[in-house]
């Protein structure tokens, strides 16, 4: 039995147990439908079918035309997937667009790691930085976000499978019926289907289970791995528990949640009218994460790339607060 856990429970949501702070700091808006949402560094990227934006503060610094499918970030670096299969990569840090356009390849899931771009829909393939393929796995349909990067966590949503995978090879599988959404924290596996969630160690072997919820968009744990928020779409809403399944905090919205992501001390979440709510979540650092470069010749120090990420993230939220303030 994985030590995080005491035993097969399945649980459901229950009273509040605890108040965790959420401070809101901004509405950004967007034209289109919203259909991705990421954090990274304290900026905010959102894709919808007439568009993809890159936020700094209220600030749009990045905008691009089309319809765009998928936005996912790691540390300096956000991706952008159109539905024709362009890809566009930007490093906050250096100003630096990449464009990638992949033959005979779409993608409709993307998840950005510290040595590339893993892309998902009729199969997976994970890019290098430069475009160069590395590997691919067969799927039937992702449709949701990857998680995790040694394993990367998929899931398969036609054919009712989360597969673990590591360098293109299958590690295990486990049958999910209909996973939407996955996420992944340590040693624990959460995954989002039409109607409940569930908790997995590494090993995909199942921790506990929660109910009552209307197709589970987006998942996404704290830094500490202590909460799970859940992006609980068509009942207008997001929740976040704690690992007992106990329910934390709710937020109600009037429309559906479309996307959901946590980083650090900011959380986005991207919803049915074109808004983007973004909280600070008070008790949170901004997340340190390695500074990535897209060009193979760049060779920076951990110690710079941590410095250049909390003081990016301080100009960030900064600059947000400013923009309330007029």
């Amino acid at each position: 039995m994985n030590a995080r856990g005491i035993a097969l429970l399945t649980l459901i949501l229950i009273a509040p147990t605890f108040a965790l702070s959420l401070k809101p700091i901004a509405t950004l808006r967007v034209n289109g439908t919203i259909n991705s949402v990421s954090t990274s560094m304290g900026l905010v990227s959102v894709t919808t079918d007439l568009g993809a934006y890159l936020f700094n503060g209220t600030k749009a610094v990045l905008l691009l035309k089309g319809d765009y499918v998928s936005t996912s970030s790691y540390s300096n670096v956000f991706a952008f997937v159109r539905a024709d299969g362009k890809v566009t990569l930007y490093d906050v840090l250096h100003k630096v667009k990449v464009n990638l356009k992949l033959p005979n390849y779409v993608a409709k899931a993307s998840k950005v790691t510290r040595k590339g771009l893993l892309l998902c829909w009729k199969s997976c393939a994970f890019y290098n930085f430069q475009g160069k393929k590395m590997w691919n796995f067969d799927v039937k349909e992702v449709i949701g976000k990857p998680a995790g990067e040694g394993p990367f966590y998929v899931p398969d949503a036609l054919a009712n499978q989360i597969y673990a995978i590591l360098n293109g090879k299958l590690l295990t599988n486990k049958t999910v019926s209909f996973p939407l959404s996955v996420a992944s924290c340590d040693d624990l596996i959460a995954v989002g289907t039409w109607s409940k969630v569930y908790l997995f160690d590494n090993n995909l072997d199942e921790l506990n289970v929660l109910y009552g919820f209307k197709r589970v968009k987006d998942l996404a744990f704290s830094p500490d791995c202590k909460y799970l928020a859940i992006a609980d779409s068509l009942n207008n809403r997001l929740v976040i528990v704690d690992m007992r399944g106990s329910l934390v905090k709710e937020l109600k919205f009037a429309v559906p949640v479309n996307g959901m992501d946590w980083n650090g001390n900011i959380m986005v979440i991207g919803l049915d009218d074109g808004s983007v709510k973004v909280y600070q979540v008070l008790g949170y650092e901004p997340l340190e994460e390695e500074v990535i470069s897209l060009t193979p010749s760049s060779n920076m120090t951990l110690f710079y790339g941590l410095v250049s990420l909390v003081l990016l993230t301080v100009i960030a939220i900064i600059g947000i607060e400013i923009a309330r303030g007029e």
